[in-house]
């Protein structure tokens, strides 16, 4: 099966290349590769210049003015991509050289419509540790392969957090990228949103074999912003969480502790931001209350 693979930059220079080459090299070679800079500020171009006759490179593209979030870079790739399938490579990321021979194979399986692996956060130190993120849920469930229902992955996990790491450990098809205009409009949780509505068309395939690089650092998307930044993010995560309420088939448990991680990343923003700024909606704990009795109500 090919492969469209995306890299969307922005300000990414220092690991460009790395993660290009971590695409270029890859021991399944039936792939394109679209690369487009948002407008970057840095010496990007430069570097991706490089590539410009490389046979695997399909399209580069450079934005002329910033488009404003990394999902409208998403979408543009998509519709530049050739292949069935799509990898959106995320440009402070990288990839061990199995990681497409590996996620392909999980589409023999023609009910798949996303597959991922597990992942490796990188921080500024070089420092490796495993990404834990949905051992939080059912630990003993990712240390092997699985293929889930993807509706049932919704009720287990997708409900309550985003347990598949980042973009660079996702393969999906491309035919299921539809009805994202309110992604489009996201900054932070619009790829969660995007799992959700994949797995509602197919299911889920997870390999536990640590092919993915994810880099953490200052310039992140994950690194706290000022607070209005921080406030949008909230916001994000209620409009994803309060439309899987309708798509999922279980009960909603109000106050259920799978839904701590919320508080908890609300405590340290008020550590960084205050108590008087902390307690503005949508932050919990007055926000997190109207919204799990509009749940509530809405079973009625």
């Amino acid at each position: 099966m090919s492969i469209s693979v995306i890299i969307p930059n922005y300000n990414h220079a220092s690991f460009l290349r790395e993660r290009i080459n971590s695409v270029l090299n890859q021991a399944y070679q039936d792939f394109e590769l679209i690369i487009l800079d948002d407008c970057s500020t840095d010496n990007s171009r430069e570097i991706i210049e490089t590539y410009r006759n490389h046979l695997k490179v399909s399209h580069i593209i450079y934005n002329t003015e910033n488009s404003g979030s990394t999902f409208k870079q998403w979408k543009k790739g998509i519709e530049l991509a050739k292949a069935e399938l799509i990898w959106i490579a995320e440009s402070d990321d990288y990839a061990d050289i199995n990681f497409l021979a590996t996620l392909v194979d999980k589409f023999k399986d023609e009910t798949v419509s996303l597959a991922y692996c597990r992942t490796v956060v990188v921080g500024e130190d070089k420092r490796q540790n495993l990404y834990q993120w949905g051992e939080a849920m059912q630990p003993e469930t990712w240390n092997s392969d699985h293929t889930f229902i993807g509706k049932e992955f919704i009720n287990s996990f997708l409900k309550y957090r985003n347990v598949i790491p980042n973009a660079s450990a996702v393969i999906f098809k491309k035919k299921y990228f539809t009805d994202v205009d309110d992604i489009l409009k996201m900054r932070y949780a619009g790829d969660w949103l995007l799992w959700i509505r994949l797995a509602e068309k197919g299911n889920i395939a997870y390999s536990h074999k640590t092919l993915n690089y994810f880099r953490e650092h200052r310039d992140s998307t994950r690194a706290i912003k000022y607070f209005e930044e921080e406030k949008r993010r909230i916001e994000e995560y209620f409009i994803v969480i309060n439309e899987t309420s309708s798509v999922a088939a279980y009960p909603f448990k109000p106050f259920d502790k799978a839904y701590s991680w919320i508080i908890d990343e609300w405590l340290l923003k008020m550590k960084t931001f205050g108590l008087k700024k902390a307690l503005r909606p949508p932050y919990p704990f007055l926000f997190l209350l109207r919204f799990y009795f509009r749940l509530l109500i809405s079973k009625f």
